[in-house]
This record gives C-alpha cells, structure tokens and sequence, in this order.
C-alpha cells in the first residue's frame, strides 16, 4: 500500500516480480519447545529487509514429538484482523481438500452506531467524547502496567505468553444465559483475571496508588465490501477499523456477575454511540492534516493513557487444512507498546496468547490461568 495520489488513505500498486525465496522461509526444530522459542524471536522481531514487502512467512517443521507451524508474518498497515482471518482462509482448504467459501461482508448490527441527523444529541456526545481522551489522566500504576513515557510499558522487551483455548459453546451459554456478547464475557473475565493478578503479586497496590483505574483500547471493525472475483481474498485486505476506549470492571469489590453487568453497559453504551465512528473520521483527517512527528505523539499519547490492548477476531468455525494437513488451532501475535491480548476463534474454540514486558511484568503466565479459571467461575456465577 502506499498514499493514495486520488485523496486521503492508501492505495495499493503494483511492486514488480516478488522472488518468493527472500519472503518463505524453512526451519527444522526437534520439539514444541524448540517451535515456541521460534515462534516467539520470529513474531516479536521486526520484518527482516525493509525494502521488501512487507510480508514473509515461515515453516517450522517439527520432526521430533509434537505440532509444526506455518508463521505468516504481515505489516499492520496491510490490513486488520478481519482481513488477516479472510486471507488466512484463501490459504486453506476444507478437510476434503475443496476451497473455502468467502465470507459473508462484515456488517455491524447496532442500528445507531452511525451518526445521523435524527441523533444530533448522541453526534454531539460522540464528538466530546473523542475530544476528552487526549486531556483524559491516565491509568492507574500497576505490576501489570508501569508508568511511562509516551505509552511505553517500562522496557522494549516482550514475551508471549499462551492463554489456554477456551470452549466457544461454552463462552457462548454464558453469553446466552447473561444476556451479552461473546467479547462482554471475555473483557469481564479477562478485567478479574488481571486485578486477582495486580491483587496477588502486588498486594500493597491499592494502598500506594488508590483505587484501581484500568482502561482498555479496543479496536473496532467497520463494514466492508463483498468479495468478489478471482482476487476476492487479496480484495478484502484493507484497514478499515478504530480504537475505542473501554473501562475495565476493575474498581471495588464487585462479584463476577456484577463485572459481566458492568462491562456489558460500558460496551452497549460505544456500540449505540457514534464515538467510535467519529474517531474514525478525525483520525483520517486529522493524522494527514498534522506532521508526523505530531501524530506520532498523538498516537503515544493515546496508548500512554490506557493499561492494555485486547483485540478479538471472529474466525472461520469448521475444520480447515493447509496443504492437506490440517490446522489444529491458530494464534495471532502482536507486540505492542502496550501489554496486547489476542484472541481468535477457530474451529469451535477461542485461542488467544498475551504479549507483555518480559521485564516490567513478572511471572506473566498467572494471568493465563487466572484468565481461564474466571471463564469457569463466570459459567457458575450466572448459571450457565
């Protein structure tokens, strides 16, 4: 992609003949240890050559005990979540080897999420509300979270850690018998599982820094085309998406229903406003009107403001395989200057990792089995 000579946004031209050997690579590994150490120096690593484009992906070929990986690795400004699960599923097949049929267009269901003239009132309140996060005071201090400058989260080091795969059947009867969404059940279990962690390592936390404030940056997707055509995979990458600001049900001592109610009225209240939207329509005016330097800081200064951010990516629900091998679960990684969840669902389960500070955070990998033990207690606190 590059700046489109037409108008605002990019556009993307043609780069010439790719030589397919400086982009795929293959690597021998003797166990799943050996592949996750892999995994982890190739994602958490900038690209390898600049001038290339800006993909690459790799085989990891497990020829001891255990899985093999296929990393593909893709530049952010190529597309977003939704794209990736689209171009994801034009590299693979059905169990029976026949090709996957596309996706249906993206659509959102909240009839007021787009500003109209009939809700000049909620327009208003949108635009104050994008206003007010630049001048809003920031997090809250934690072990999860350290203070820093222009959104940095303490060192530039990062580790991944794995999240256990969650049953989406049963994610989804906690949805049902709470009356939320998918994402209200994962946001409340994941806001409990982090303050037991800020609890647990850190027990003085309240008393040196007052109550809890955690906030969360959380991408919105936006509607998009159908895709057609030969390309229609490759059509669909594009980047049509905006962070919304989220509380965390963190503050106080709530019981676990009362955090699923909570995060539930924070996340009607973005879906029902045009916030998100308007924030969308600064950002693309706004970050080409200004400098670099300048949106480079706005951008910081953002992140500086919020403790995480948790983006979930619906995918494909049905059994898929990769040259007639079949993919047994799938996991999206990005290092952020943030502590980053990613979730994606695939196949009837949730499979999600954290990358976070391997300096700043200790012993991250509580997290992961706090998170899954609040989906469980989550079940019985609402009685699915």
């Amino acid at each position: 992609p590059a700046p489109n000579p037409n108008g605002i946004g990019y556009a993307w031209i043609e780069c010439g003949p790719v030589n397919v050997d400086k982009h795929i690579h293959q690597i021998i590994v003797k166990d799943e240890v050996e592949l996750r150490s892999h995994i982890e120096r190739i994602t958490l690593n900038p690209l390898k050559n600049p001038k290339l484009p800006k993909w690459e992906m790799y085989c990891l070929r497990n020829e001891g005990e255990g899985r093999s990986a296929i990393i593909a690795r893709m530049d952010h400004v190529i597309g977003d979540g939704l794209s990736f699960a689209s171009a994801f599923m034009g590299m693979t097949t059905d169990m029976n080897g026949k090709a996957v049929p596309v996706p249906e267009p993206f659509r959102r269901r909240e009839k007021s999420f787009l500003p109209s003239i009939s809700s000049l009132g909620k327009l208003i309140t949108g635009v104050l509300d994008v206003l007010y996060l630049p001048i809003a005071p920031r997090d809250s201090v934690t072990v999860f979270r350290p203070s820093g400058q222009f959104g940095e989260s303490g060192s530039r080091e990062r580790t991944i850690v794995t999240l256990p795969p969650l049953d989406l059947h049963m994610v989804k009867s906690i949805k049902t018998k709470a009356n939320v969404t998918v994402n209200d059940v994962l946001m409340a279990a994941f806001a409990g599982a982090v303050k037991r962690y800020i609890d647990i390592v850190d027990p003085d936390s309240r008393q040196k820094n007052g109550p809890l404030r955690m906030r969360a940056l959380m991408p919105v997707a936006f509607p998009r085309k159908r895709l057609t055509g030969d390309r229609h995979f490759a059509e669909g990458v594009a980047n049509k998406w905006s962070f919304a600001s989220l509380p965390l049900a963190v503050g106080g001592d709530v019981s676990r229903k009362e955090r699923l109610e909570a995060t539930n009225r924070a996340t009607s209240y973005l879906k029902n406003s045009p916030a998100v939207f308007m924030q969308k329509v600064l950002q693309d005016i706004l970050y080409h009107a200004v400098p670099l330097s300048v949106s480079q800081h706005m951008c910081a200064d953002l992140m500086g403001k919020h403790s995480i951010c948790i983006s979930n990516v619906p995918g494909p629900q049905q059994a898929l395989a990769v040259a007639g091998e079949e993919v047994v679960g799938v996991e999206v990684v990005f290092p952020n200057v943030l502590p980053q969840v990613n979730l994606f669902s695939y196949n009837g389960k949730i499979y999600g990792n954290m990358v976070v500070d391997s300096v700043s955070v200790p012993s991250p990998e509580l997290i992961s089995s706090l998170f899954k033990e609040e989906v469980h207690r989550l079940k019985f606190a609402v009685g699915a």
